[in-house]
Formats: C-alpha cells, structure tokens, sequence
C-alpha cells in the first residue's frame, strides 16, 4: 500500500510504503502420536522513501 502522493520522479519519491501479511503454517505430525502444531503469523512493516535516506551525490 504505497503512503503519499503519488510521484513519479525519483527525487520526489513517495513517502513510504506499507506492508501487510499473513502466513499460515503448521509443524509437526500427529504420526507415532507426536504433536501438530499450526499457526498463524501476522506482519507489519513500514518502507521509508523519505529524502533523509537518500545518499546526496554532491555536497
């Protein structure tokens, strides 16, 4: 989900962008009665397009 106006230049990039996501798993096996194990895994991250991180090419 991209955060900000859109642009379109690479000197004027967006703000950010945002990460969202699930993973579904499971572990295990109830063979020889061992245990199963299922989960599920939820995400969040935040990608920062900001001037600050951008390495300047003259000073």
């Amino acid at each position: 989900m991209p955060v900000g106006p859109p642009t379109f230049t690479p000197a004027n990039s967006q703000l950010g962008i945002l990460n969202i996501g699930i993973q579904l798993g499971q572990l295990g096996t109830t063979n020889n009665d061992l245990l199963r194990e299922r989960y599920a895994k939820f995400l969040i991250a935040f990608t920062f397009n900001s001037k600050w991180f951008q390495k300047h090419l003259y000073q």
